[in-house]
């Protein structure tokens, strides 16, 4: 579990935000690379080769380095990537 101030919070996949005060969606439903790539279960340096070739999720930078997915951008990448097999 990581807390910080009034924020505690065990898993952004497996666990709703549990705080005190509520903040913007925003800040709620953004993955940084290492829990996105824990979450598909492959490697952040995988995403970060998808980035340079424009192949992967959608994603922000804040501060000019500091990369973020919505969590929007994950479900969509989830949805077309779906194969289905007969």
């Amino acid at each position: 579990m990581l807390c910080s101030s009034d924020i505690c919070y065990a898993s952004p996949f497996k666990e709703k935000l549990m705080q005190a005060n509520p903040t913007p969606a925003e800040y709620t439903t953004m993955f940084n690379e290492t829990e996105l790539a824990n979450r598909w279960k492959i490697s952040v340096r995988t995403l970060q080769d998808w980035r340079r070739r424009k192949t992967g999720p959608r994603f922000v930078k804040l501060q000019g380095w500091a990369v973020r997915y919505p969590l929007q951008s994950v479900i969509d990448f989830e949805e077309q990537s779906l194969r289905l097999v007969n």
